[in-house]
């Protein structure tokens, strides 16, 4: 086979015996259901785990920042800042250490 041009293209040799006929399936309608604002809500089954490897919040931020660190180095004024907490900001005055206390 060619194109306009003359240029050969190549289909993909697939022996007859492989290619079959798939049943056809009906297809069910979409039903969209919409809340009360119009919008379209969407279902879907969440996969539960155990609570034991889930992580708080806190937890999550907390090794996200570590991880960061790791490879980053902050700065303030062009001096470098070593960080070793955060505070979320609805909560400033609570601050998170980066490194767990060992106990």
């Amino acid at each position: 086979m060619s194109d306009q041009m003359g240029n050969t293209t190549l289909l993909p040799m697939v022996p007859a015996e492989t290619r079959r006929e798939f049943p056809k399936r009906e297809r069910q309608p979409i039903l969209e259901e919409l809340d009360e604002h119009g919008d379209v809500v969407f279902r879907f089954k969440v996969d539960r785990r155990d609570d034991a490897d889930t992580l708080s919040l806190e937890e999550f931020y907390r090794e996200s920042v570590a991880d960061l660190l790791r490879i980053v180095r902050f700065y303030s004024k062009g001096k470098p800042v070593i960080i070793d907490a955060f505070a979320f900001l609805n909560a400033p005055n609570d601050p998170i250490p980066v490194i767990k206390a060992e106990r």
